[in-house]
């Protein structure tokens, strides 16, 4: 038979069931399709074949937990259990598996751990298995039928007794555990049974008549459907009706008449979903529902965005066995024909399900296509995931073909369009003394913890709160059973979601952080405050029960009050009649919001009373009472004039159980006091502003001292014209008169005068401080730009702000008469230089430079001068060296010019020089000054300081400078020619003329020394020989470099009574007397 599923696409379970506590007696055969294959489109097709004997098979690889590799007989120990591969699919598909050994004494499965009662002193959040003692183990082997799965391997299937069966289709992997020893393995390929398959025993409807995508065969589609599920109810009521009874053994029996009721109570929601399905075009797995349903499953009254997919919920709902055989995914067989005779011992039977299925074709290959989120496309790099069907599956593309096999099978096509349709179906297989498989163990509490948030909206002192379940050790599709007690109901009380009073089993949720299979997750949206105890039991896909696991949740830490919101405001106390230096305390008023029940924190207690603190300190402590704010006042703290402090008001909550809110935000309440600060002290006298900028600007710096009680100041301004003018106005006609005749500074003397200023209104001012100035430190300043070339004076009036925002009187607040330096300046000076040998009393002559500077005449006369000087031309007066500063004389005669010479003297201490050699000078000063060195001069001179600077504790304004003078060079020069050459004498033989010079010869700007030889051979006249000159380098005839040794030429044809002249030239060509010599020999 062709187009066997693989299990990423269908998968199936079977158990012979014996004794169960709620399956019943008989071969309970269960599929499990996968969310990407779907639904069928037609009924499922149960074939049953019996065979005599399976073709046994035993290639199998198995590995220990240490990873080593073994072959049967083998001995299998604690804590190293041993794993049996099974061949690929291609080689066979493993559908039972069974091995023989015998058990280890002393070793063996786990124990029972003993029940521990619980702490009285719980912790939020703990590990919710008992911790008791353990009992000794059970010897014994357990072997577990696997699969693998995106977390890892889960297990199908356990056996934990002889004989170690397991079966499901497929197995790819066993493990066996416990301790004991393995002598024989063997398994049975469900792809080597029979598969003459004719009439089927079996046809698994959905409730579903007749849609665009599926048709059933039985008259009554939902009444078939619901035969399935109760013709082989459980035999017991499921746990999660019946949380208080002991075990599953305990529950009470259970008819199909009951199932039936039940499953008609389900059944409406999961029938409207399937039939909206079957009736989609789109893919199954994309067919979403837009109705959004509450919690309890009602439909909200509203459309909404949300939606949820059907495929997915139906599927969820499977899980359950009763729902799976409601919806033709779970059959039994209640008599299987095995074969009784003990010739036969290992007969059995096979069970085929065949189906058909709508796929879709990719690149020429059909399959199932798994739609990928935005994460799974980025880690797997593209949009979904095919998957194909097995080549040598039987595809149909026509209706016609589909029509005609599946009435060969008894079945009819849907009327809507189909894309194409497989026809697969897979195979379970079972021998006649199979045993039944380990009922699904309890599942393991891993911790039981307040979730996040812990509680739930409500109104206090009501406190319903959120729990997490954090479960290990579940079975694939478990349902679970979920109840829970404590103090307040010492019952069981069922958790599970409950539908016209049926409850259903919980399917858990898988946290994100799990990284194997058989952990879920459970939250209890109702736990008590108080501390309780949970239990819980797992169903596995038959419908079968494991034993209760209990834990406990810990009491739940109640949240405090909210913080309190509150309001402060400050009453000032008013100014005293008359004035008066003393304290004055104002009042502060605080009040405190008093939350309704409702709006406290979730799980909350009301409020006992409210606790207010003046910077920290407690001075009221009220209940809340029925109004809506709770209100105190209370004095502030005593101040000074103009004084501030700031108080911090705050309050806490505190509730019926004693628990304190966080405290308040602290609210800054500023108390002040409304008495006017000190007037501002001025300085005394009449003030300058800065020289003009390049914008022709100057700016007026006002600087004040900060008195105590001062914190800002505005700053007014008003030119002596305006206020000229408010005095004409008030007739103030002699004071006018008066002012006429003063000057600059007499005048601002005049003007600030109290009797003066008090006659100066705020109206007569300009505003220049929108912002107050800040005081800072001891000091405050001010500056204000003033047209540079502005006559008359300008006042400025500061008048001092409290922090209170209290100005000062404005009519007393003092004036500051400014003045605008804008006094001429003395005309651009001359210069006139000469280089002199200047005398000294021990008779050497020393180089000396004489400048002369001359001022003309101007409107101002200049007081100083500053002489600059340097040895390279430049026209920026500021890159030259000064090299003379002083005082000029003031002008004979006013008009007339001014004239100064300074003589520099190249001598540290040049004494007094003879004027009648170096001529007249005002003064004489040292310098360094070099022969042969240009020296390039400018020099400036300034002013007098601005009238009235300088007196009455006011500032030296000085004057300005002039422009520079013109740059003017000399040449410092000797005035005689250089001495002539010395020590002249012959080296090597006669060929070698040296000679020496005690002056260092550096000619500097001027140019160079040189020394010219002349040679006259006996009887021939004498002719210039050679020059050497004075900077030479010794290779080239000069000395050496530190000045000492001796100049030289060679003449190697020099013959005895040759006479030899050495004549120096300064830079200027002046030049010495000859030096001389004659060869003797």
């Amino acid at each position: 038979m062709k187009g066997f599923a693989p299990r990423a696409l269908l998968a199936a379970q079977g158990i012979l069931a014996k004794g169960d506590s709620h399956a019943r007696d008989g071969y309970h055969l269960r599929l499990h399709p996968a969310i990407t294959l779907g639904l069928p489109i037609a009924p499922l097709l149960v074939y049953r074949l019996p065979f005599e004997e399976p073709s046994w098979r035993t290639e199998v690889t198995w590995v220990s937990s240490k990873g080593e590799i073994l072959t049967p007989p083998f001995d299998v120990t604690n804590g190293n259990p041993v794993h049996g591969y099974l061949p690929p699919a291609s080689e066979g598909v493993c559908g039972w598996f069974g091995v023989e050994g015998a058990v280890s004494i002393g070793g063996g499965l786990p124990g029972v751990p003993r029940p521990a009662p619980r702490s009285a002193m719980a912790t939020r959040r703990r590990r919710a298995t008992p911790t008791g003692d353990v009992v000794a183990n059970f010897p014994g082997l357990k072997l577990e039928a696997e699969v693998m799965t995106p977390r890892g391997w889960a297990c199908v299937a356990s056996r934990s007794a002889p004989p170690w069966v397991v079966s499901a289709t497929p197995i790819e992997r066993v493990t066996v555990s416990g301790s004991g020893r393995i002598d024989l393995a063997r398994w049975i390929s469900v792809r080597d049974l029979p598969e003459n398959i004719d009439n089927a025993i079996a046809r698994l409807h959905l409730p579903v008549q007749q849609a665009t995508r599926y048709q059933a065969i039985a008259a009554d589609a939902y009444a078939f459907a619901l035969g399935q599920a109760t013709r082989v109810a459980a035999t017991r009521r499921a746990l999660q009706e019946v949380p208080w009874v002991a075990d599953p053994f305990a529950a009470p029996l259970w008819t199909d008449t009951q199932e039936g009721e039940r499953m008609e109570a389900l059944a409406t929601d999961l029938v409207t979903d399937l039939q909206t399905l079957m009736d989609a075009t789109l893919r199954q797995i994309d067919v979403r529902s837009e109705d959004a349903i509450e919690q309890n499953g009602a439909l909200l009254p509203v459309p909404s965005s949300m939606s949820r997919p059907l495929l997915a919920g139906v599927m969820a709902a499977a899980q359950e066995a009763s729902i799976a055989r409601f919806v033709g995914l779970m059959t039994w067989d209640d008599f299987p024909p095995f074969g009784k005779t003990t010739a036969l011992p290992d007969n059995g039977l096979v069970y085929h399900v065949l189906g058909y299925w709508e796929v879709e074709e990719r690149d020429g290959e059909y399959g199932v296509v798994q739609p990928l989120d935005e994460s799974e496309r980025l880690l797997e790099g593209r949009t979904d995931i095919f998957w194909p069907v097995p080549a040598d599956t039987r595809i149909f593309t026509t209706e016609r073909a589909l029509a005609a096999d599946l009435k060969s099978r008894g079945l009819v096509a849907p009327e809507g369009p189909l894309g194409p349709v497989a026809r697969l179906y897979t195979t379970l297989v079972v021998l006649a003394e199979d045993p039944m498989p380990d009922s699904p163990p309890a599942p393991v509490i891993d911790a039981i913890a307040a979730g996040d948030p812990p509680w739930l909206p409500g109104t206090a002192p009501e406190a319903r709160r959120r729990a997490a379940i954090e479960l290990s050790g579940l079975v694939p599709g478990t349902g679970l059973a979920l109840a829970r007690r404590s103090d307040a109901l010492p019952l069981w009380l069922p958790l599970n979601p409950a539908e016209q009073g049926w409850r259903t089993a919980i399917g858990p949720g898988v946290p994100a952080s799990a990284d194997e299979p058989g952990h879920g997750l459970l939250g209890d949206r109702d736990a008590p405050p108080i501390a309780a105890d949970y239990r819980l039991a797992q169903s596995n896909a038959f419908g079968r029960w494991s034993a209760w696991a209990t834990g406990e949740l810990a009491a739940g830490l109640r949240p405090p009050p909210p913080r309190p919101v509150i309001e402060a405001s400050f009453t000032p106390a008013a100014p005293p009649d008359p004035p008066t230096d003393a304290p004055l305390a104002g009042t502060i008023r605080v009040s405190v919001a008093v939350p309704v029940p409702s709006s406290l924190p979730p799980g909350g207690h009301l409020l006992a009373r409210a606790r207010i603190l003046f910077d920290g300190v407690e001075v009221a402590s009220p209940p809340p009472g029925s109004e809506p704010t709770v209100v105190r006042e209370r004095p502030g703290p005593p101040l000074a004039p103009t004084a501030m402090r700031t108080v911090l008001v705050s309050a806490v909550w505190i509730d019926t159980a004693g628990q304190s809110s966080p405290e308040s935000q602290a609210v800054a309440v500023n108390c002040y006091d409304l008495r006017a600060p000190p007037q501002v002290v001025m300085t005394p006298g009449l003030q300058y502003a800065s020289r003009a900028d390049a914008t022709g600007h100057c700016r007026a710096e006002i600087v004040w001292p900060v008195l105590a009680g001062q914190s800002r100041f505005r700053v007014y301004v008003a030119h002596e014209t305006t206020l000229r003018t408010q005095l004409e106005d008030l007739g103030e006609d002699e004071l006018l008169g008066e002012l006429a005749s003063l000057s600059a500074p007499d005048r601002a003397g005049r003007l600030r005068a109290a009797d003066v200023r008090s006659l100066f209104a705020r109206n007569n001012f300009e505003l220049l401080s929108d912002t107050p100035v800040e005081a800072s430190g001891g000091t405050a300043r001010f500056e204000h730009a003033l047209s540079a070339s502005l006559a008359g004076l300008t006042f400025y009036r500061v008048v001092a702000l409290a922090g209170t925002n209290v100005e000062a009187p404005f009519e007393d607040a003092a004036l500051l008469p400014v003045a605008v330096p804008n006094s001429p300046v003395p005309g651009r000076p001359t210069l006139e230089l000469a280089s002199l040998d200047v005398p000294l009393a021990d008779g050497r002559f020393v180089p000396g430079i004489r400048v002369r500077i001359t001022v003309p005449a101007g409107l101002r006369a200049a007081v100083d001068y500053r002489l600059f000087r340097s040895t390279e031309e430049t026209r920026d007066v500021r890159r030259m060296p000064q090299v003379a500063a002083g005082a000029l004389a003031a002008p004979a005669m006013p008009g007339q010019s001014q004239m100064h010479t300074v003589l520099l003297v190249g001598d540290p201490a040049p004494g007094t020089p003879d004027k009648a050699v170096v001529g007249d000078y005002d003064e004489v000063l040292p310098a360094d000054i070099r022969i042969w060195m240009r020296y390039h001069f400018r020099a400036d001179v300034r002013a007098a300081p601005e009238p009235g600077s300088g007196l009455d504790g006011v500032p030296l304004f000085t004057g300005d400078w002039s422009p520079a003078a013109l740059p003017v060079a000399v040449l410092v020069l000797h005035s005689d020619a250089p001495p002539a050459a010395m020590n002249l004498s012959f080296a090597t033989a006669g060929m070698l003329l040296r000679w020496k010079h005690p002056d260092a010869l550096l000619g500097r700007h001027a140019g160079r020394y040189l020394f010219d030889v002349y040679r006259s051979a006996p009887g021939e006249p004498e002719a210039w020989f050679a020059s050497v000159a004075a900077d030479a380098p010794p290779g080239e005839g000069g000395r050496n470099p530190n000045g000492r040794g001796f100049f030289h030429v060679d003449d190697p044809n020099s013959l005895p009574g040759t006479r030899y002249r050495v004549l120096l030239s300064d830079p200027l060509g002046r030049a010495s007397a000859y030096a001389e010599l004659t060869r003797r020999r």
